[in-house]
């Protein structure tokens, strides 16, 4: 799995944990929709996941999620995961 996350997909990250879409994602990093697209895009590649719901699915998974405060963004590793979905 690719290494760490970049800044401003960490940033993209914390927005998800919010259940924010692409355009409020967009609005409030002030991207374009088609950049706030780019970045969610890197993060599926990274997790290897396909769409939000793998995601979702990972992120819990592997406890990258705080309760009541959204993801945890300390230097997360995902080389160390092996994800696996199943149904």
């Amino acid at each position: 799995m690719t290494s760490e996350l970049t800044t401003k997909e960490q940033e993209v990250l914390h927005m998800l944990s919010y259940s924010l879409s692409n355009a409020e994602i967009g609005n409030k990093l002030h991207f374009r929709p088609h950049i706030t697209e780019k970045y969610l895009s890197s993060l599926l590649l990274k997790t290897m996941t396909s769409n939000r719901a793998e995601f979702v699915h990972f992120v819990i998974r592997y406890r990258l999620v705080e309760q009541n405060s959204g993801f945890c963004l300390s230097q997360i590793d995902f080389r160390k995961y092996s994800l696996k979905i199943t149904s």
